[in-house]
């Protein structure tokens, strides 16, 4: 009876969204700044994993790019210690932060844009489904057509790391009640 009452409890519980952040320079990890991140989910589980996975991208992007970056110069020793250390330092030290958020269990439709960028210069994605769930797709499926569409562009590997780094911190998703 107990175990009944807990996953009806479970079921109840609305969904939430959490940010993951890092900040670094730390010993294992020289990328200097705040790193952020947003996942949502049907519970604190699910969302904690979504912000963990995005920022550990996040900061592999960050240290490719990095890497690419500062090849050939002294920095480059650096960079190559942030390959092996970082994933690692992120795990450890990051920090999440996690709240209810009961408007995202309904469906909703919700926009993702990435605003005042060189890496999207077309309008935003649409999604419809809960709001924890749209937010998640709408994210993944904008910085995956970003990525395309550099591609498509032969824009340098360089560029194509700027610009998911800049997708992973900076997208925007917006929604509004889809019936």
């Amino acid at each position: 009876m107990f175990a009944i009452l807990l996953a009806a409890a479970a079921l109840a519980a609305p969904p939430v969204r959490c940010e993951a952040v890092f900040s670094g320079p730390s010993s294992a990890c020289a990328l200097s700044g705040e790193w952020s991140t947003t996942g949502t989910g049907k519970n604190e589980a699910t969302a904690r994993r979504n912000a963990e996975r995005r920022l550990a991208t996040l900061i592999e992007s960050a240290v490719e790019r990095q890497s690419l970056a500062t090849a050939g110069t002294m920095a480059a020793a650096t960079s190559a210690q942030d390959a092996l250390t970082c994933g690692e330092a992120v795990a450890d030290q990051a920090r999440v932060f996690c709240y209810e958020e009961p408007s995202l269990s309904a469906k909703q439709l919700c926009f993702a844009d990435l605003k005042r960028s060189s890496c999207w210069r077309e309008g935003p994605i649409n999604t419809e489904a809960p709001g924890w769930r749209a937010m998640e797709l709408g994210r993944a499926q904008l910085c995956e057509q970003v990525d395309r569409t550099l591609v498509e562009d032969d824009a340098t590997l360089l560029d194509r790391l700027s610009c998911q780094v800049e997708c992973l911190q900076e997208t925007q998703v917006r929604c509004i009640d889809g019936g």
